[in-house]
């Protein structure tokens, strides 16, 4: 049973992946411009459209892992300037989502707190998270600097990459989830007491900030 190829693997993935799922958990969790994508959505325009952003950053995550998987993260990554530009994109992109709306809640003091006119098309909040995540390219660094750690290039590397790219996307998916909520329940509250505009100007402060969090990041 020792020279059994899927025992070692099985051996060697139930030996890392506690501390693979944990250490991703505590860096999902981590505020980051993916997450609070998440939470401002949720307390913009409630959970159902914040998940579907959700779905759009994953999609762009797992693209950064393959890339950085199939080795081009090191390439794209030894070309500062494809970097920075990528970057510079992600925050321009999240100060427009910042100042729209708050630009909403200026001009739709009036709409009723529950009132779905404004929201986005989820097709449209697909392609936001997706764009967001493009523009944080420290998710590749991520990738590219840690995941080789956990893969023995003796074993078939195929099931490796899978288990390590499934793990990922439970624990991110578990940690946006939590914002999300998070999210939901201060639009709920919100709404009791003050309605919609509220909701806008605390959803632009916090895009906003995600956009700083993304300029001074390295």
């Amino acid at each position: 049973m020792g020279h059994d190829p899927a025992a070692r693997i099985q051996t060697m993935i139930l030996s890392h992946w506690p501390l693979v799922a944990f250490s991703i958990l505590v860096i999902a969790l981590t505020p980051g411009p993916s997450m609070l994508l998440g939470f401002g959505l949720a307390a913009q325009y409630g959970a159902r459209r914040s998940l579907t952003a959700g779905f759009g950053l994953l999609s762009a995550l797992m693209a950064y892992a393959a890339l950085s998987l199939a080795g081009l993260g090191a390439l794209l990554l030894a070309v500062p300037e494809l970097i920075t530009a990528l970057q510079w994109f992600g925050v321009a992109f999240l100060l427009w989502m910042g100042l729209n709306a708050l630009l909403g809640a200026r001009t739709h003091t009036k709409a009723p707190p529950d009132s779905a006119t404004n929201a986005p098309a989820l097709r449209r909040l697909y392609r936001r998270g997706l764009l967001t995540a493009i523009g944080n390219p420290k998710a590749m660094v991520f990738f590219t600097a840690v995941f080789p750690q956990f893969i023995d290039p003796a074993q078939p590397v195929a099931a490796q990459i899978a288990v390590l790219c499934a793990t990922f996307a439970a624990a991110w998916s578990l940690a946006f989830v939590a914002y999300a909520a998070a999210g939901a329940l201060l639009r709920r509250r919100a709404q009791a007491r003050t309605g919609k505009p509220l909701l806008q100007w605390i959803s632009g402060g916090v895009y906003l900030s995600a956009a700083g969090l993304l300029a001074i990041s390295r």
